[in-house]
């Protein structure tokens, strides 16, 4: 038979281990509510990722272009996106002071190229898959330009 010392202690830690199970549940209740302090998430920056395709992307079209149509000028309009384009990937390290000016000038340096792309098309300088190539490449530079440029204008409000 259990003696009234030996009863006491085993009320004793049933009412220890309820005490725990309520302290349990209420640490459940409170990790399933939405938390007051919002925590910012850390996105990382464009940035990089849009260096290394400019970059790349540049190279291969200086290497490994087909020879252009002899007979095809290269009118004006053409020379002058060209420039445009250079100036603005040269504006683009602009970037390194304020990131949304980076982001624009590499967005006006992929529109003028994909605007040399489409001409590319249209005068027949370059045959084959080529024009498809640069019109590819450049609208992937002008979709992760205007990201980046999306993201550092909420990255600074």
């Amino acid at each position: 038979m259990i003696g009234t010392e030996e009863r006491a202690h085993e009320v004793e830690k049933v009412e220890s281990r309820l005490e725990d199970i309520r302290r349990l549940e209420e640490l459940w209740a409170a990790s399933s509510e939405p938390s007051s302090v919002a925590r910012p998430r850390r996105r990382r920056s464009l940035a990089p990722v849009l260096i290394l395709g400019w970059l790349v992307f540049l190279a291969t079209l200086s290497v490994l272009p087909p020879p252009p149509d002899p007979t095809v000028t290269t009118p004006l309009w053409a020379d002058l996106l060209a420039a445009g384009m250079f100036l603005s990937l040269f504006a683009t390290l602009s970037g390194l002071a304020s990131p949304r000016l980076g982001y624009a000038a590499s967005t006006l340096a992929a529109v003028c190229g994909t605007a040399l792309a489409i001409g590319c098309f249209k005068t027949g300088h370059h045959s084959g898959f080529w024009p498809s190539y640069e019109l590819a490449g450049f609208a992937l530079l002008v979709g992760g330009s205007v990201a980046g440029f999306v993201r550092a204008g909420r990255r600074q409000r």
